[in-house]
């Protein structure tokens, strides 16, 4: 499955983590991406200081053993990552 982060999105990651959990779909896991801008700048872009607290609640999800797919190493590179552009691609 994947699940874009946006400004809307970004606080269903952990109840839809649980609930891919808990309906036992024949899925490995949830793969994340951050919302891509259109022709730049948009009101759903997340900037790296939004996303920062994000990806360490993905970190602590992949801990406990919610279905991440992403790998730490993938978004720790995420969270190190600045500017508009920065981690857009999967990780």
């Amino acid at each position: 499955m994947i699940y874009v982060i946006d400004r809307h999105t970004a606080q269903g990651v952990e109840p839809f983590l649980r609930w891919v959990r808990e309906t036992r779909f024949p899925v490995i896991g949830v793969m994340f991406y951050f919302h891509t801008p259109y022709y730049g700048r948009d009101e759903l872009f997340l900037s790296a200081e939004e996303r920062a607290p994000i990806i360490d609640g993905l970190l602590r999800h992949i801990r406990s053993g919610l279905p991440v797919i992403n790998s730490r190493a993938g978004l720790l590179a995420c969270k190190s990552a600045t500017g508009q552009g920065a981690c857009l691609w999967p990780t």
